[in-house]
């Protein structure tokens, strides 16, 4: 019996399969292995960007905290309730923050919080999908704390599931909450929710403008009635792009008139005057607040500047330490009142012969 010839390739000298079988076996297998380490690569990913986002989150609610304690050590206790109670939403067990809480509502006599009311919402499902359906009927609404409420859930549950769709319904829901915030009466939690957006997608020119924004108004109000330069520089920047956010403008007035008063106590009377024109000069905005400054300190400002000391006089410090370096000017005229340092050796004039010290 004859045996048909076989098709299949084999090497030249019969011992195995042919180069081109073994090329395409090898193929598959680093194929195989590309895709495996793809996977690990955007799991790592994945979950690199959930640990920054949780440290980022961290570190601002050890900011709120820090900012808290100043506020309370100025006085400023609502300020600091608003920042605790930010805390307490964010993280319950965060160290100290719930006796804290308790204490400054005491001492405000605030017995509960102030009702708020919330768009109605469903039971939570299990059911991702269903989660994910959710949040989208939730963003149609502008419902954005439900929207934010049921992203934690459906990670809670299945981190991997749909998470582009989900991250940009968190980006949407964030920076829509953190707007209305920043034009509402929680301006530290709006900059909170901003930045918290923007880890998930860059932000737009109005969200970048009002987070500007509650920065320089929360700068402007945390130094006013403490330092009246620094208020002035912090409002003044925010008068100039958004004037009349909130009460800026009147903010900005009062702080400009109490910063030239001080800078009159301090006998700075050319800036005290520049204060006061500065804050004649404010568009009064539409309810009519601001009043032109009086004429009578704008003038008396004027000429007490004009009276003051050109060059201004300066006040040798006595306990600075002189310079070894320092020139001496040969036509400067010796002051006759002045006490001879023992210790310095006369400069010898032309024709002279220092006599070298002993």
């Amino acid at each position: 019996m004859s045996r048909e010839p076989s098709d299949a390739p084999v090497d030249p000298d019969g011992s195995g399969p042919s180069t081109s079988r073994l090329a395409l076996i090898f193929s598959g297998v680093l194929l195989i292995v590309l895709v495996i380490a793809g996977w690990v690569g955007y799991q790592s990913g994945q979950q690199l960007q959930v640990s920054q986002a949780q440290a980022t989150l961290s570190a601002g609610l050890d900011t709120q905290w820090l900012l808290a304690e100043q506020d309370i050590a100025a006085g400023r206790d609502r300020f600091a309730l608003q920042r605790i109670e930010y805390i307490v939403s964010v993280n319950p067990a965060y160290p100290g923050a719930t006796e804290r809480l308790a204490l400054l509502r005491a001492s405000l006599e605030i017995t509960q919080p102030a009702a708020t009311i919330t768009p109605t919402r469903r039971p939570s499902s299990e059911d991702p999908a269903a989660i994910l359906a959710d949040m989208q009927r939730y963003a149609d609404e502008q419902n954005w704390d439900a929207v934010i409420d049921e992203a934690a859930h459906l990670r809670t549950l299945n981190r991997d599931y749909e998470p582009r769709a989900v991250d940009q319904l968190l980006f949407q829901a964030l920076r829509n909450r953190g707007v209305a915030r920043i034009k509402g009466d929680e301006v530290e939690l709006g900059i909170a929710d901003i930045d918290y957006a923007a880890l998930f997608a860059p932000l737009d020119q109005e969200a970048l403008s009002y987070r500007e924004y509650g920065r320089m108004y929360l700068a402007g109000i945390g130094n006013y009635g403490l330092n009246w330069a620094r208020s002035v520089s912090a409002l003044s920047e925010l008068y100039a792009i958004g004037p009349y956010y909130k009460d800026a403008n009147r903010l900005l007035y009062n702080a400009r008139v109490a910063y030239a008063r001080e800078l009159e106590s301090y006998g700075d009377n050319c800036a005290a005057a520049e204060q006061y024109r500065l804050a004649a000069e404010m568009d009064a905005g539409g309810d009519g607040y601001l009043q032109p400054t009086p004429q009578a300190a704008v003038a008396t400002a004027d000429v007490n500047c004009l009276l003051t000391p050109y060059p201004p006089l300066v006040t040798e410090d006595p306990n600075s330490t002189p310079d070894p370096n320092a020139t001496i000017d040969p036509n400067a005229t010796p002051d006759p009142d002045a006490t001879p340092d023992p210790g310095t050796q006369p400069t010898p004039t032309e024709g002279e012969t220092a006599t070298p010290a002993p």
